[in-house]
């Protein structure tokens, strides 16, 4: 890639534009002075030429906004190059609790994570991602907005009832609802009747 130009005025110019793989010494580069009228009679000295290395940053490929619901699966592909030619290392931080993040060592790395049902309480998540190459450094974040869901509430099953006129009939309702504490209520009770809460989620049916 370098060039030596005669300039004819005892003068020459050597250029060379180094590409990013030239680094090293070369400390073989000789110049030669002739005489014009007599190519034998001319000198020559000889020198080192060194080209430093230049550590480029590595690029990191931007990750899209994430939107989901808890119960939902996550899972995408961070990837990062080097130009030159080396393997970024990748990391992340900010992860989420119960989401992983696994380097693949050749560029890529896994983001996953079962959201659970209470990752909403700290929606939207900020995570930062790193391509490194041990001496620079680049970085590209996402934001991961989580939905809440309703999940249903159950009720235990309560069978049917049989009892003697003038004898009391009681028994439990319960209720559960893993998001909260469900309110259970009754209707179309028989004259008479009562339905009153005896523990969170749960109220018993009295009747005589």
């Amino acid at each position: 890639g370098a060039t030596f130009t005669d300039n004819h005025d005892s003068t020459g110019t050597f250029v060379w534009e180094t590409d990013f793989f030239d680094a090293g010494t070369y400390p073989g580069v000789t110049i030669v002075a002739a005489d014009a009228e007599d190519p034998n009679v001319k000198d020559q000295k000889t020198f080192p030429a060194t080209v430093t290395n230049v550590n480029r940053t590595p690029v990191i490929d931007p990750v899209n906004d994430v939107a989901a619901n808890e119960g939902d699966t996550i899972s995408f592909l961070v990837t990062a190059s080097d130009p030159d030619q080396t393997v970024p290392a990748l990391s992340a931080v900010n992860v989420p609790p119960g989401a992983s993040f696994a380097d693949h060592g050749d560029g890529t790395a896994t983001f996953a994570w079962h959201v659970d049902y209470t990752a909403s309480a700290g929606s939207p998540f900020s995570v930062q991602f790193t391509a490194a190459d041990g001496g620079k450094s680049a970085a590209t974040s996402c934001s991961i907005a989580i939905a809440n869901v309703n999940r249903p509430v159950t009720l235990e099953t309560i069978g049917g009832k049989n009892a003697v006129e003038g004898q009391l009939i009681s028994f439990a309702v319960i209720g559960s609802d893993p998001d909260t504490t469900p309110a259970v209520t009754a209707t179309g009770l028989p004259q008479g009747a009562q339905f009153i809460e005896c523990a969170i989620g749960a109220r018993a049916f009295y009747w005589t």
